[in-house]
């Protein structure tokens, strides 16, 4: 799937159907809404919507009420296509609103429910770092969706709460409707930021603990850090990192070296939070032994 992306044509179309915060009144229908996306050069499906009884699917066991889409193939079906569009519309005119998002584009899913808020706020603070602003959404359930462009393969996860969305998937989009009775609304209005590079590391999947490396990481001394850490058993994990991250603190802690200690770490099963907040703290004792 090839889609324009939204930082290369601007987010006015996008925006320009929000919601009106002063009447609290939708300024455009959602056939509308739908077709300034496509405009905007982002791909759009059709999604069930609430209805007094739940999802207008009917279904009482529905399993994503309000969120499912309404098309046979599903995100496949996403489009750019106003004349399609339009016909969806026709026929749904109440539907919520899918994005696809593109290929180099990963969002940020953060479900304060499963625990992603505060999840994502530790993950941040172990690592000294704050999101760079960019295109974001609240979402109906109370969350937040944050647009990057970040080249793939990515992860499924970025922590416990704070899913990473791509064009395997698709989010759905204001002003559409939650079960809860809210709507999804524009929090921002700026284009989509490229990912720096730390978190680049955080959404893209690591291709492994043994990949080829580079410099110091080529040494026997090195491949045997990484193995301590991929071979570490449950408590010890952090104990075998701390000390591996030291070691590659002491030798001038090169950045392939320390990318082979994360992916070992969470191989393990350390999660993303624990490992950058251990290899802060092995930067901190290795560098002022050495």
């Amino acid at each position: 799937m090839t889609n324009a992306r939204p930082n290369e044509v601007g987010t006015g179309a996008v925006m320009a159907g929000g919601h009106d915060e002063r009447t609290g009144s939708h300024r455009l229908n959602a056939a509308q809404h739908a077709a300034a996306y496509a405009r905007a050069g982002l791909h759009v499906l059709p999604l069930a919507w609430p209805i007094a009884s739940g999802c207008s699917c009917g279904r009482r066991d529905c399993p994503s009420p309000a969120k499912h889409p309404l098309t046979p193939h599903g995100k496949d079906d996403a489009t750019t296509d106003i004349k399609r569009i339009g016909s969806w519309w026709a026929i749904w005119p109440e539907a919520n609103i899918g994005l696809r998002p593109a290929e180099d584009v990963a969002v940020l899913d953060v479900d304060p429910r499963a625990g992603g808020a505060a999840r994502l706020a530790e993950l941040l603070a172990a690592c000294g770092v704050q999101l760079p602003a960019t295109l974001t959404a609240n979402t109906g359930g109370g969350g937040i969706h944050a647009w990057y462009q970040c080249p793939g393969p990515y992860r499924g996860r970025l922590c416990e709460g704070v899913d990473i969305k791509s064009s395997s998937g698709y989010l759905v989009a204001p002003p559409s409707r939650h079960m809860s009775g809210r709507s999804y609304s524009w929090a921002t209005e700026v284009p989509i930021t490229t990912a720096p590079s730390w978190l680049r590391k955080l959404i893209r999947r690591p291709e492994g603990a043994h990949r080829p490396i580079t410099t110091m990481s080529t040494s026997a001394a090195a491949d045997g850090l990484v193995r301590t850490v991929a071979s570490a058993q449950e408590g010890g994990r952090n104990r075998a990192l701390h000390w591996a991250a030291c070691r590659a603190a002491e030798r001038g802690a090169p950045a392939d070296l320390l990318d082979q200690l994360r992916a070992a770490a969470r191989s393990v099963g350390l999660d993303e939070r624990e490992i950058e907040k251990t290899i802060r703290s092995a930067m901190s004792t290795g560098r002022s032994v050495a």
